[in-house]
């Protein structure tokens, strides 16, 4: 049985504790918990219903979560913060892209606020890149990418190994696409680009180094068959 075969029994196994979980939300509203342990069984329940693809049932939850998180902890805590992404993520599943837009600015707005976020930063900013790049706004996209990069860079400094290849992949790809690239030989670059996401099983340094190779192919007007080497040479 393979990993995603495996994955989704355990998901079909719990489906029957759903109801339970209704049951739990309403007892908390009745009496009121406010509590750790209360956060982390609406967040659990949350992300179930989320791999479920339960959408608007996980948003109940969340909320929830973050309603007892603000009385607890005020407005700006990094939970809430990761909630606000979630909630994001929801309705970036479901390509409504301004309500993601909106939870993942005011999820931005708290983690830049915060000490030793970056990685919840760069992941936010990615996440807005993804959803202008699928509305075709390429240019906040790429801005957006970049943004991510920056941060993860940081921590590469830091001696952090964050998934950088990720966002690098998403801005040459964003790239690709503002300029309507729409020969075979595009859509080769497109796949040879694909294998960058092998970058993040690389150590830090390496990851700094193709950073800056990446940095300097974009910037430059090389012809196609260069571009082609690059990325053969760096996948």
């Amino acid at each position: 049985m393979s990993v995603l075969d495996r994955s989704l029994t355990v998901l079909s196994s719990l489906e029957k504790y759903v109801p339970h979980a209704y049951i739990c939300l309403a007892l908390i509203d009745r009496f009121r918990f406010t509590n750790s342990v209360t956060v982390q069984f609406l967040q659990n329940a949350g992300s179930y219903l989320q791999l479920s693809a339960w959408y608007k049932e996980a948003e109940v939850f969340y909320q929830k979560a973050i309603t007892i998180l603000k009385k607890m902890y005020g407005d700006e805590h990094s939970e809430i913060a990761l909630l606000l992404y979630k909630i994001g993520q929801l309705y970036h599943l479901q390509d409504l892209y301004k309500e993601a837009e909106s939870f993942y600015q005011q999820a931005l707005k708290i983690y830049m606020k915060l000490l030793d976020q970056k990685d919840n930063i760069a992941e936010v900013w990615q996440a807005l890149g993804e959803i202008y790049h699928r509305q075709g706004l390429y240019q906040q996209a790429e801005a957006s990418y970049k943004q991510s990069i920056s941060y993860y860079a940081e921590m590469l400094d830091e001696g952090v190994k964050p998934d950088i290849a990720i966002p690098i992949y998403q801005q040459g790809f964003s790239q690709f696409e503002r300029r309507r690239v729409k020969s075979e030989r595009a859509y080769s670059q497109r796949a040879s680009l694909k294998r960058s996401l092998s970058f993040f099983m690389h150590p830090p340094r390496h990851l700094a180094e193709t950073l800056i190779s990446w940095q300097h192919f974009t910037r430059s007007k090389v012809n196609t068959k260069k571009r082609r080497n690059f990325l053969k040479w760096q996948c």
